[in-house]
């Protein structure tokens, strides 16, 4: 009878300590899924995995909101109205973005030509000068 107890209570004690385990791995993956959650809804992870997306969506919409006559200035200006809130809203919204991409686009092109300038330095072997 005292060995049926003491192999009860070592196997619930098994038991336990599983479910202790399977809590600390669920409680990991929950952590990893919030994480990810976390990151697919900043558009800054898509802007640094992909620039040259957003670049060319940057140039794309550029190219045609900018009239290319300065006759279609006067169109363009006669059928927007001249200041709303919308419009302001979204000025200071597209200045954002354009910042930003802007200087992300400037660090990457100094990080590239760093460390491509680094290699090329650390690759050089110094000349041997004789008095």
């Amino acid at each position: 009878m005292v060995q049926k107890r003491d192999q009860d209570t070592r196997e619930a004690d098994a038991i336990l300590q599983k479910m202790g385990q399977i809590r600390d791995d669920l409680d990991e993956g929950v952590q990893d899924i919030v994480e990810r959650a976390r990151e697919m809804q900043d558009w800054r992870t898509y802007m640094k995995s992909h620039p040259w997306v957003f670049v060319s969506a940057a140039v794309a919409i550029g190219y045609l909101l900018i009239p290319r006559r300065i006759g279609q200035v006067a169109e363009v200006s006669r059928v927007l109205p001249s200041k709303s809130k919308l419009s302001g809203v979204l000025g200071f919204v597209g200045i954002m973005v354009l910042r930003e991409v802007v200087s992300f686009v400037g660090r990457q092109a100094s990080e590239s030509l760093m460390s491509q300038y680094d290699k090329s330095s650390t690759n050089q072997k110094p000349l041997d000068r004789k008095p």
